[in-house]
């Protein structure tokens, strides 16, 4: 069965820019690259109005095993802290696990 690992983020205007180069060229190539991914989709909601942008990345694991194998991986604790300490406190994450309808 399918699953998406959807990752939401509020950020900050003033930090946007520097947060989208990060992203792409950083963290997003850095989890994909793993062997439990088979890539990812970045999306910003446009209809957001206010002082924070709001972005989603939907990563794509190769089954829910992989997905659970990363979940409990040291790759998983350094990417997590490597984000944290460039944008612990200022950008706002929620992570979620979805599971295809059958």
């Amino acid at each position: 069965m399918k699953c998406q690992y959807v990752v939401r983020a509020s950020v900050p205007r003033n930090l946007e820019s520097e947060w989208i180069t990060w992203m792409r060229e950083v963290h997003i190539p850095k989890l994909t690259a793993l062997p439990w991914f088979n890539g990812a989709q970045f999306y910003k909601n446009v209809s957001a109005d206010n002082s924070f942008s709001a972005y989603i990345i939907l990563y794509e694991p190769k089954s829910r095993n992989d997905l659970a194998a990363y979940l409990e991986s040291k790759e998983c604790r350094a990417l997590r802290a490597e984000n944290d300490e460039r944008y612990g406190g200022k950008v706002i994450l929620t992570r979620e696990i979805w599971h295809e309808e059958e």
